[in-house]
Formats: C-alpha cells, structure tokens, sequence
C-alpha cells in the first residue's frame, strides 16, 4: 500500500514537471513511479509524451506500445505511437499501416489523417498523400494540421509556392499553429523573399523563445542577408540551447570568418568538427579561414576532405569551387560543378555563375573548348559578371587561336572596361599571339634552309 500511495505521488510530481516543460525532471519521477507500479498504462502513456518531447522518438515508440499492450485497442495511444515512429524516421510503413487501421475504425476527426499525409510523404509517395489531403478536406472542415503536413509533402519536391501557400492557410485558422510559421519562412527563404522570411521567423521566434532550431535557422537567414550582428544573435542562442550541435557551432565560425575574426571563428569550426566531422560545408569554412590566413597547404587539405562530404547547398558547392580555383586545384572544381549542373534545378543566376566557374576551372586545367563553351553560356545568364566572363572568354579563344572570335569578344572586353590596364594587357597579349602564329611558318622555314 505504501508503494501504491509513493508511485502515485511520483506520477503527480512528474504531471507537474511536465506542464512546467521540464521534460527530464518528468522523466525520472516517472520511471521511479513505474519502477514501483510497471502495470499502469497512463504512466508508459505519459512516459511515451516526455521522451517525445525531448525527441527520443524510437524509446517514446517502445513506451506506447507498452501502454497499448496494458489498455488494448485505444485511438489516442495508437495515434501517439504513429506520430512517434514518424518522428523516429524509422517506421513510417508501421506508422501509415497503423494510421489506415485507426481510421477504419474511427473516421471522426481529422489528425490521424493530417499524419497520414505524412507518412505517405516520408514513403515518397506524394500522390497518396495529396489523395489523403483531399478526402479530408471532403470529411472535415479545413485543418490546419493537414494544410501543414501537406506543405511538408510539397517542400520535399521543392514545389515552395505551394507548400507557402499550405502554411500560410495553416495560420489563417490557427494564428498560434506551433510550427507552420517557422515552415512558411523556410519557403519564402527558397522563393528569394528574404524579408518576408524573416518576418515568419520572427513570428516563429515569438511563440517558442529560444528553440534551438528556430533560431538557427533564423541565424542562418541573417547571415545570408548579411545581418552579421543579428545573425551572430541568433546563432549564439542555438548553440546555447544545443551546445552539441554542429551546425549551429558551424553557423557561428562563418559569422566570425565573414566579421575578419580568425580565432573565435577557429575555435567554432573546430569544435564544429569534433562534433559531425562530416557536416557539409565545414571543412570549406576552415579552407576558407586557412587561406585567409595564407596558409595554402592547410586550405587545400580541407579543401580537398569537403570534396569528400556529401549534402552541400548550392551555395556551397559554387564557394568549394571558387575556393579549388584560387587554391591552384582547378582541376579538381570541374566534377562537382559538372553534377550540380546536370542534377540541381538551378535559378538562372546560380547556373550562370557555376558555368562561369566551370569555365575558369577547364581553361586552368588545359580544357580550353570546354572552357570557352562554358563561358559564352555563363555570358548570357548572369550579366554580373560579364566582366569577369568576357577576357576569361578571349584568352580561352587565343589559346585556341580562334582570331575573328576572339575579336568580337576582345571589342567587348573594351566596351565593359574602356582602356583599363588589365584590358590594355589583353589587348597586347592577343596582338603577340596573332604575331607569332603568322610568323611561325616562316620561322619554322627559316629552320630548314639553315640545317
């Protein structure tokens, strides 16, 4: 009886850890009641809640199915378990198989749906889940659930204006929703607007404090917006609430790399690396930091181990390039830009930019025709940088003593730079190369009578 009146004031205490959202506190006082009275189904229950929220997704898993097995059939706890196998990313044909059986017996509300929306879209198999996300707007009045998980599915084909759309409705009838404001400022970050982003994850940031991954994210937003105060803000606060988390120490090395501040920047990269050596774009930051620093050899290592790591952001493969280029690996930049441009649905900026650097990258490494083709597409889709473009162009075309080409670009050279010295010293260059190519049969004949 003591045990009993002991294990039930433990349940209560671990009832209030958890609506104050101290999730381990809630845990221990749980498992010490459980460790007295094993046989109570809410208490695995409520076990399955606290490891869910501290995003232990497999044991949450084990603790609903032990509640099932005490209570038998039971919509609550079943839909639990499937959102935690979700969750898990281990077991969404159990979680969708589950889901599909909760909903034949009970077709009243329109969550297990919202999460079978999901599943489908975990499995890969959107039509399902668009077919999933239409019946239920046939059953039910519009969710707000399903409008966010729908979202999810479309984001994972990177159809953003839609999934934008989906968030944006999931706040309209639900303005405190608990995550689609975050997911809408992700879509309006891959759509280009950058402000209207910041704006959601301010809206995000708002409702949750100081979640880790909100502010993250929103960290890195700033960053490319170039708010390197603001970005420094919020990256400091992510490392704060995940002291372990690689990402977030990656974030904030780059904010002080881009700031000129090499030691604090080192310090972040470094333990960055410690903790996921095979996060992508990491080892580029630290090749980035050693050859600011002149230290050319350290540079090309790192350089050479990011090669190595998969997962890159557009933005990252066209700076592992840029970077390969300025260390004298040209060589090495021409497969990478080669995969992004046959595989990345790239915006015409991006695409001109990693053709301008292919181009650069096979004109070093002796691949001159390619190099020339590759230029002369970068010219038409990124007008920025036609002045980088056009002498790259000429000099491919010397070399390829292509001479009324080279021409016409040589004219544009002069209409983009007037009569700089760098085009002064192209100009000149063409003129030697014209020179001795004329007089090369007469050289070579002049060789013959003299022998």
């Amino acid at each position: 009886m003591h045990e009993r009146s002991e294990a039930e004031a433990l349940a209560r205490e671990a009832h209030t850890h958890f609506e104050a959202g101290r999730w381990r506190d809630a845990l221990k006082a749980l498992d010490r009641a459980l460790a007295l009275d094993p046989d109570q189904s809410d208490w695995h229950f409520n076990r399955g809640l606290v490891l869910d929220a501290l995003a232990r997704y497999e044991e949450a898993v084990d603790s609903f199915e032990t509640a099932l097995a005490l209570r038998g059939d039971e919509p609550d706890t079943e839909l639990q378990l499937a959102i935690s196998m979700l969750r898990s990313g281990r077991a969404a044909q159990r979680a969708v198989t589950l889901l599909q059986q909760l909903i034949a017996r009970d077709r009243d509300e329109p969550a297990p749906y919202a999460y079978l929306i999901a599943g489908f879209a975990q499995l890969g198999d959107h039509e399902e889940a668009e077919q999933t996300f239409y019946l239920a707007q046939q059953l039910f009045e519009e969710s707000a659930l399903c409008y966010e998980h729908m979202g999810h599915s479309l984001a994972m084909r990177a159809e953003w204006p839609r999934a934008a759309w989906c968030w944006e409705r999931a706040l309209e009838l639900e303005p405190d929703h608990p995550n689609a404001a975050g997911e809408l400022a992700r879509a309006r970050w891959a759509l280009g607007d950058l402000e209207k982003a910041d704006r959601c994850f301010l809206r995000q940031r708002s409702r949750d404090g100081d979640d880790g991954e909100t502010s993250l994210a929103h960290g890195g937003l700033l960053l490319e917006m170039g708010r390197l105060g603001e970005a420094r803000e919020c990256l400091e606060r992510a490392t704060s609430a995940m002291p372990d988390h690689p990402e977030a120490h990656l974030g904030l090395g780059e904010v002080w790399l881009r700031s000129g501040q090499f030691e604090p920047a080192e310090d972040h990269l470094m333990r960055a690396l410690q903790l996921g050596p095979q996060t992508a774009g990491l080892n580029l930051r630290l090749g980035q930091l050693e050859r600011q620093r002149g230290v050319t050899e350290k540079a090309r290592a790192f350089a050479f181990a990011e090669l190595c790591v998969p997962g890159r952001t557009v933005a990252q493969t066209l700076e592992l390039a840029e970077l390969l280029v300025n260390l004298e690996m040209a060589g090495r930049a021409v497969v990478p830009l080669t995969r992004l441009l046959a595989e990345e649905p790239l915006v015409p900026e991006d695409r001109g930019r990693a053709l301008w650097l292919r181009a650069s990258a096979c004109l070093l490494s002796g691949e001159t025709a390619r190099g020339v083709a590759d230029g002369r597409r970068a010219w038409h889709l990124t007008p920025v940088l036609r002045r980088q473009i056009a002498p790259l162009v000429t000099l491919g075309l010397i070399k390829l003593r292509a001479w009324p080409r080279a021409r016409v670009w040589l004219r544009r050279c002069a209409r983009l730079d007037g009569v700089r010295p760098g085009m002064l010293r192209l100009r000149a260059r063409y003129g030697r190369a014209r020179l001795a190519h004329a007089l090369w049969p007469w050289s070579r004949s002049g060789r013959k009578r003299a022998g």
